[in-house]
């Protein structure tokens, strides 16, 4: 296959390596499945990507809001004052 380089294993290694066999790492199912049923109309009618939209909006808009929301309070104590 070509020349050794720096690194590489000697033919005699090579030759003695033998296969893993078996699970080496074996994949265990942690949750278990759940059986087909009916969709809902709950969930026909709410849709996952508007929720996704609102929720990232009410968090992104979040800070801005509350920054109002203070600003208004201290607008409305000076009026009283």
């Amino acid at each position: 296959a070509g020349k050794t380089k720096a690194g590489d294993s000697a033919a005699t290694e090579l030759s003695a390596a033998t296969q893993l066999t078996g699970a080496v790492l074996p994949v265990t199912q942690v949750w278990a499945k759940e059986k087909a049923r009916k969709i809902t109309d709950a969930e026909k009618n709410n849709s996952a990507y508007e929720q996704h939209r609102k929720a990232r909006s009410i968090a992104r808009l979040h800070g801005i809001r509350e920054a109002r929301r203070k600003a208004k309070e201290e607008e409305e104590a000076n009026k009283k004052k």
